[in-house]
């Protein structure tokens, strides 16, 4: 079933929310939001402790973001769905965003 404009909304809403509660964080852009890499090394610490995050500030944003995005696959067992390129440059579609922060939002549910 496609999503109606509405129910879009909706779950943005809840994705920044779920982001802010999860990473101190407050996005307003699901795509340009998360180019830095910071919120997702963020995100992947809040569910994988172990995750280090001191020394990323030296780190380029693709960096950061390749980093998050195998951790998570490796120890979080959260595929890798995003293109690290395309969402460093804000480049990544949204939809494909929001089905991968769901992933996360699933598996807070089980903690």
């Amino acid at each position: 079933k496609e999503l109606q404009g509405g129910d879009d909304f909706k779950i943005r809403q809840m994705l920044f929310r779920f982001l802010l509660q999860n990473t101190g964080t407050e996005v307003s852009d699901l795509c340009k939001g998360l180019k830095d890499g910071h919120v997702l090394c963020r995100l992947v610490k809040r569910f994988y402790p172990n995750f280090e995050i001191e020394g990323l500030e030296s780190r380029t944003s693709l960096e950061r973001i390749e980093l998050a995005l195998k951790t998570a696959e490796v120890h979080l067992k959260i595929p890798s769905l995003l293109n690290p390129k395309a969402l460093s440059e804000g480049k990544v579609d949204e939809k494909s965003v929001m089905v991968y922060l769901a992933l996360y939002h699933s598996l807070s549910e089980f903690i």
